[in-house]
């Protein structure tokens, strides 16, 4: 069994995933705030999911416990479980006890009961749906269910198994450990394997990379062959069904019938490492740790320079952006290669994952701000301190010493507060936590909501206040030890 340590673990933990919800009234939020705060003398609040209902934690029997509890105190989910979290891609719950998973719709109806093996979902054991399915494991085999149990694919599978969230089959990756080789299937929900290579890769358009003896080429998704497998590498591209190829050393576009392009503009750029066409038109290239930029005809539009990288940028039919080789730089181009901007930027967790930010913290003259994903500013540069995206619409960041705000896109801050936690519950609704940091034994906690609102009260607001103080300082007091032990 997961072990709870404590009653109310779940407020100072970052919340993993927020149920997407329309706000409150200022004076709905006011009432739900007052219940909220009633409701946690006996339940440590989780995650809203919908309906007046939270993932909550319980003490039963001296032990904690997740289950689900409405904001009136009706308990629609028992609360034996080692944890309860929502499931990115559907409307589902997913249930834990003892490594055992089974799910549940958001009004506490168990739609599959514990059967399946939890502990196929890695060490943040966070599960993923895609197209209303999930790939899970029962005693041993993998198999995919819809959103209401019913089995799609057959557990007939020894080997893991993932959906393809842009097309309607599942990967089957089956390693040999004897060998070290490694064979993909694509099947279908019928059981029918379409294709099975040394290695499978979704890109676009119902286009994947196929590797057969370590040569890769372009089948369809139902297995007829678009380009031969006789090149080196072949890599997805946002434009229109182009993708990149590298043949016998030479960097070349092939398109959805397999014909090649402007080998000729690319001759030059042959040994590059990387060669990426952008939704600009513009053919961007990675070459001895420098990037670059030509076009269509091989005129250089932006010249290589080690300043600038791949780990992440952005392109459209109007303008580049791209950042420098340690991510926290980025560059704005016009498509002739004018440089319009540059900011500061941070890097997560999200390119780490290979995955498209909502928004990033940007940071120019000192002052910070946020992007959205097209790199389009949409909160100005007015704010000193750390900042960090709490919801899909709010942000928070450090205003003063032990004080944090609470800050919508236009940049208008809607509440402050000294604490050392905000994370969003939904509904436009925030749970809010400090410590001591002289003794984490003691804590207050509280909610806020983007009217302003809280439950806090002056003498704890003014404790709490306090305590962010010390810690601020006690940190500053570290990074100072540090850097007189470096010195010497």
């Amino acid at each position: 069994m997961i072990k709870k340590a404590f009653l109310f673990l779940a407020v100072i933990l970052p919340l993993m995933t927020v149920a997407q919800n329309k706000p409150l009234t200022a004076k709905q939020s006011k009432a739900h705030l007052e219940a909220l705060k009633k409701l946690s003398k006996d339940y440590g609040i989780d995650n809203y999911v919908g309906n007046d209902t939270y993932i909550a934690v319980k003490l039963v029997d001296k032990n904690s416990y997740y289950g689900l509890v409405t904001i009136k105190g009706e308990e629609l989910l028992p609360f034996e479980y080692d944890y309860v979290q929502t499931i990115k891609g559907c409307n589902l719950l997913a249930f834990i006890k003892d490594t055992i998973v089974g799910f549940a719709d958001r009004d506490g109806h168990i739609v599959a009961p514990l059967q399946y093996n939890y502990d196929i979902y890695g060490d943040d054991g966070e599960i993923l749906s895609a197209r209303g399915l999930l790939a899970v494991r029962r005693n041993g085999k993998y198999g995919v269910i819809d959103t209401n149990g019913h089995t799609v694919l057959p557990f007939r599978y020894d080997d893991y198994l993932s959906i393809c969230p842009d097309a309607p089959f599942v990967y089957v990756d089956k390693y040999n450990f004897s060998d070290g080789t490694k064979t993909e299937s694509l099947i279908h929900y019928n059981g029918d394997t379409i294709i099975t290579a040394g290695d499978l890769l979704y890109l676009t358009d119902g286009v994947m990379s196929v590797t057969r003896n370590g040569l890769v080429g372009l089948y369809d998704t139902n297995g007829r062959e678009i380009a031969k497998c006789q090149y080196e590498v072949f890599t997805n591209s946002p434009s229109n069904g182009i993708y990149s190829a590298k043949k016998n050393g030479r960097w070349m576009l092939v398109d959805l019938k397999g014909k090649e392009h402007f080998t000729n503009a690319l001759r030059h750029i042959n040994d590059s490492n990387y060669l990426f066409y952008g939704k600009s038109g513009l053919i961007f290239h990675y070459d001895d740790d420098m990037c670059g930029a030509i076009d269509t005809k091989g005129r250089t539009i932006i010249p290589l320079d080690p300043r600038y990288g791949f780990p992440y940028y952005y392109d459209d039919p109007s303008r580049v952006v791209m950042s420098n080789i340690d991510r926290d730089t980025a560059f704005v181009f016009d498509l002739n290669g004018r440089l319009l901007d540059s900011y500061s930027y941070y890097y997560n967790e999200y390119e780490e994952l290979g995955l498209e930010p909502q928004y990033i913290v940007v940071e120019k003259d000192g002052l910070k701000g946020i992007v959205d994903s097209d790199w389009n500013l949409i909160t100005p540069f007015k704010f000193k301190g750390d900042m960090e995206i709490v919801d899909s619409d709010h942000f928070v960041v450090q205003l003063a010493d032990g004080i944090k705000g609470l800050v919508d896109t236009k940049g208008d801050i809607l509440f402050k507060v000294p604490c050392h936690w905000i994370t969003s519950i939904g509904n436009g609704i925030y749970r809010i936590y400090t410590d001591n940091p002289r003794n984490n034994k003691e804590y207050i906690k509280g909610f806020c909501d983007i009217y302003g609102n809280t439950t806090l009260t002056k003498e704890e607001y003014a404790t709490m206040q306090l305590w962010q103080i010390q810690r601020e300082e006690d940190i500053r007091k570290a990074s100072e030890r540090r850097k007189a032990i470096n010195n010497n």
